[in-house]
């Protein structure tokens, strides 16, 4: 098979990419999850042609001891009181909005 390999620019640094379909990424999941982790491979993943996702390296800097990671998504929450318990306040949620619906 023929893929192209695109040239992007990731944190200042060129970095080349291989395309996948979706159908080719979802035949082939557990080969190319292997290639990234080890063989440290980068692939754009794309759907009717237009990219849509990227499977890259873990960078082991930014991921430490299970729950405690240095990524900008992680812990953005942490300081919500009213978020302690995250199951619990996402049954509040789910029951007041099925309430709202049921309003209707």
């Amino acid at each position: 098979m023929f893929y192209k390999v695109y040239n992007m620019e990731y944190s200042n640094l060129m970095h080349s990419y291989q395309t996948r379909s979706i159908k080719e990424t979802r035949e082939q999941l557990s080969q190319l999850v292997e290639e990234v982790a080890i063989a440290k491979k980068r692939y754009l993943i794309t759907k009717f042609g237009k990219p849509k996702a990227m499977m890259i390296p873990v960078d082991k800097q930014l991921v430490t001891k299970k729950g405690n990671t240095k990524l900008a998504g992680f812990g953005i929450w942490k300081h919500r009181q009213d978020m302690k318990d995250s199951a619990q306040w996402v049954a509040q949620k789910r029951k007041q909005w099925s309430s709202r619906l049921r309003s209707r």
